[in-house]
């Protein structure tokens, strides 16, 4: 026997785990591809297992994860709860295990739970591990998920929207008309008025539905409002 992480494995279960995990960033995944922002440590590789590795290393993954007994890998198995959705009972007992909670297998209820815990902290190296993550959804996060990123809000509670970057479009510059000839607007239709300078726009509510923010110049000013 010798110990991967700590864990006792056998010598062919600690030789194919090895070879998974340095071959792991090149190998096509569920998510994506991209490449890997660098070393991780133990913690981390099993992080990474639950979401892309063979369903016996992800139960390896969970049982290390359970005998180690620390919630700093909390993070890392609410992610998992959504994008490996065959898991979610396996990866809610560990969860349940490493935190006394039990918010059964939704993880939009752990990211509740998390935020309303900022005690807790995850495991060094999770930037690098949520990085790489977000990274084969889209390699263009790394523009704003990265190691060592600065941040004012926990890395924890920053989740995939849905679309790839960009996959909104912003309003930018929008071609403007006098108020007076907006007739497709209806008196009870809301709007968001920005008024610098003496220049006053209004951007309707509808379209901001659509465009969830606008870039544009008001009273000489640039703007930008995210909605």
């Amino acid at each position: 026997m010798v110990e991967f992480g700590g864990t006792p494995v056998s010598r062919a279960t600690s030789l194919l785990l090895a070879l998974f995990l340095f071959f792991l960033p090149a190998a096509p995944q569920a998510l994506g591809e991209s490449a890997p922002s660098g070393s991780m440590s133990d913690t981390g590789k099993f992080a990474v297992s639950l979401i892309s590795a063979p369903p016996w290393v992800r139960d390896n993954a969970r049982a290390w994860m359970a005998r180690r007994g620390k919630p700093d890998v909390a993070a890392a198995l609410i992610m998992a709860l959504r994008y490996v959705p065959g898991d979610r009972a396996k990866n809610t007992g560990v969860l349940k295990a490493i935190t006394g909670a039990n918010y059964g297998p939704d993880w939009n209820d752990w990211m509740l739970w998390q935020q309303a815990h900022p005690e807790v902290k995850s495991f060094e190296g999770f930037d690098r591990f949520q990085a790489d993550l977000f990274a084969r959804i889209d390699p263009n996060f790394r523009v704003f998920l990265r190691p060592g990123v600065k941040h004012e809000i926990r890395l924890e509670e920053i989740v995939w929207g849905g679309v790839k970057k960009d996959g909104i479009p912003a309003l930018t510059n929008p071609e403007l008309i006098p108020a007076a000839e907006a007739d497709y607007l209806t008196k009870e239709e809301l709007v968001f008025g920005v008024e610098i300078n003496g220049d006053v726009h209004a951007y309707p509510l509808r379209f901001m539905d659509w465009h969830e923010m606008f870039n544009d110049v008001i009273g000489g000013v640039p703007v930008s409002l995210a909605y």
